[in-house]
């Protein structure tokens, strides 16, 4: 019965073999694979490459049950963009910024995809936000640590230069008066310190006289904003990145500078991540989706573990990275004050 069987599979076509699955294994392609494991064919490497070759998702589903590491290693056949290394898997990529794709597509104005786009591209570090200060005093002022604010004082009063300034509000009234001049009031570092700084009116009306330190302090504000809005999320983007491939870190770059023929230099991108689980999750949901069809290989039609997995993500049979963004979308206020305070000395220096 074996041999008979053994002869038949060699000398037939491919369609007399489809005929006889679906007239003897009424269509059931895992019952054929089934009994020709339990027959002993599956020694006949010939055969078994014969029916890979005619039902090959239909076997590797079969097989993956039994032996997933080599229904894996007939699967990597397919794909040009994967590697294996001590029982893990490396996805190659021609650069960081392709991570991206691998996000959700989950909104019309600004998905997660695009917000990943944005993070990881070269322009990476433009502005989310413009025009983020609403005031001066509340933002900055009360937002500066001691050390920073006794560099801005000495900064205000050196740039003033003695210069009296009018006392446009009580606190600085009280000051003129105690100097000797009511009609002026003189800026020192110990009044800004002291007094000054404890009074939004007072602080206002000093900033006024000092337009290019109080330009450079909106600045800095709208800066920290912004890299306290990128630092959170690209805290998402890591831990995402991570939990969909199965890595302990975000990849890294290994473009190297190769020679040409023509005797110049070129630099050739690239970009490796561990993808063990992504591997995994992309195999499980081809597996068990209407994308297991023999007839349309999506390994071998997509040929790339990338292109399989972004057509998942996008056909909704794997679940993508995610940043959901809320509707109103903004930075946490303690890291925005940290930011603030640790960039103050790139924009002011005593």
């Amino acid at each position: 019965m074996e041999e008979k069987i053994l002869n038949f599979l060699k000398k037939s076509s491919n369609s007399r073999i489809y005929e006889f699955i679906v007239n003897y294994f009424n269509d059931d392609k895992d019952a054929f694979i089934k009994f020709l494991f339990k027959s002993g064919i599956k020694s006949n490497s010939d055969i078994m490459e014969k029916i890979f070759n005619l039902i090959p998702l239909s076997f590797i589903k079969f097989l993956y049950k039994k032996d997933p590491e080599t229904s894996k290693t007939l699967i990597l056949n397919f794909f040009s963009d994967v590697t294996s290394s001590n029982g893990k898997y490396y996805l190659t990529l021609t650069e960081m910024e392709d991570l991206a794709e691998f996000f959700k597509d989950d909104s019309r104005d600004f998905s997660s995809r695009d917000l990943a786009e944005k993070i990881l591209s070269e322009d990476m570090m433009d502005d989310f936000f413009y025009d983020t200060m609403q005031n001066i005093y509340t933002d900055v002022i009360e937002e500066l640590n001691t050390e920073n604010l006794k560099t801005l004082s000495m900064l205000i009063s050196d740039s003033l230069n003695d210069i009296g300034i009018e006392p446009s509000t009580d606190t600085l009234v009280e000051i003129a008066e105690k100097q000797g001049h009511p009609d002026y009031a003189i800026v020192t570092p110990e009044n800004l310190m002291n007094e000054i700084f404890d009074d939004e009116r007072s602080t206002k009306a000093v900033l006024e006289e000092v337009p290019e330190i109080e330009s450079d302090l909106s600045f800095l504000f709208n800066s920290s904003y912004n890299h306290a809005y990128f630092d959170e999320k690209w805290q998402i983007l890591l831990s995402e990145i991570k939990n969909l491939f199965g890595s302990e870190n975000i990849g890294e770059d290994i473009s190297k500078t190769i020679s040409l023929p023509n005797g110049k230099n070129t630099l050739r991108k690239q970009y490796t991540i561990e993808c063990t689980n992504l591997l995994n999750e992309v195999i499980d949901a081809v597996l068990d989706s209407d994308y297991l069809d023999d007839e349309d290989n999506i390994f071998e039609y997509e040929g790339s573990l990338q292109n399989v997995a972004i057509r998942l993500i996008n056909e909704g049979y794997l679940e993508g990275a995610s940043m959901q963004i809320p509707y109103y979308d903004y930075p946490d206020s303690n890291l925005v004050t940290k930011t603030l305070n640790e960039g103050f000395g790139e924009y002011f220096q005593y």
